[in-house]
């Protein structure tokens, strides 16, 4: 609730030619988070009140519900970040085209009074197998058309996919067109109410390298993959449903993960990779 104010504002500060509506889901807060959006008494602002399910399944409840929406173009927001005015008409010009596009971009890392503290930029590409080990797109950073949003695919268990953005993501890299823009329109801010922060520099590996041995991740890789493969197997070349087959069959030997990073080295960053192949 802290910094929705000024998030609310910098949302309808957008130089759009059309309206801007937001469609808010409230995860079943219990602060005043939904007092002050009705307070608002603005028709521009749907709250749609929920059941805590945590961020990827209110995500997910967010964007069925958003098939149902009259609009053109979908963006994803978080409540604490702050979009330039530019935001949405830039990556709607950007996508430019009639079929299932998404737009997504670096982040500009502020603390949380909006200074630049950094910046994130992703360090792979955005094919179908570099998405099995790793994510390139950040949820609030993403724009995405009618044609993308009414053909989504939703995964079977939810609670079995590592984030609502990755799988948004393995979506796309299937068959969208995808744009990924290396400058950013968003301020991402870092203080310890993240759900989900980011880090860079050598920091940033430490910690991933620390949490990859010490933790025992309740999703895995694996699991993702299994949901995209039932949830997409009608709508995959053959070339991606089997390097998805050996991607899952890859969780328990390392020698097949190794095979799989050897064979689609040109994909992979060295990170990702490499976690992929020790870690799983």
């Amino acid at each position: 609730m802290k910094y929705l104010p000024e998030q609310i504002h910098s949302l309808f500060q957008q130089d759009l030619s059309s309206d801007l509506f937001l469609l808010v889901r409230d995860d079943g807060s219990t602060d005043s988070t939904v007092d002050y959006l009705r307070s608002l008494k603005d028709p521009r602002v749907l709250v749609v009140p929920g059941e805590n399910v945590g961020p990827k399944g209110s995500f997910f409840q967010l964007l069925k519900l958003a098939q149902s929406e009259d609009a053109d173009y979908f963006a994803l927001c978080d409540q604490d970040d702050f979009w330039h005015p530019h935001k949405i008409s830039h990556a709607i010009a950007a996508l430019g085209v009639d079929r299932p596009a998404i737009y997504a971009s670096s982040l500009n890392l502020v603390d949380e009074n909006l200074y630049q503290i950094g910046k994130y930029l992703h360090p792979g590409n955005h094919s179908f197998v570099s998405t099995l080990v790793c994510n390139y797109i950040t949820g609030c950073t993403c724009v995405f058309n009618r044609s993308f949003l009414d053909q989504l695919a939703f995964p079977e268990r939810p609670d079995f996919t590592i984030m609502h953005d990755w799988w948004i993501a393995s979506i796309a890299s299937i068959d969208s067109h995808i744009v990924y823009d290396c400058c950013s329109s968003i301020d991402y801010r870092q203080h310890g109410s993240n759900h989900v922060g980011i880090q860079t520099g050598w920091r940033a590996l430490w910690l991933k390298l620390r949490k990859a041995v010490v933790a025992n991740p309740e999703v895995s890789r694996f699991r993702h993959a299994e949901q995209l493969l039932a949830a997409t197997e009608d709508r995959l070349t053959s070339e991606q449903r089997a390097d998805l087959i050996e991607f899952i069959a890859s969780e328990h030997s390392r020698l097949r993960r190794l095979s799989f990073v050897t064979t689609h080295h040109a994909d992979l960053n060295f990170l990702s990779a490499f976690r992929y192949v020790v870690f799983g």
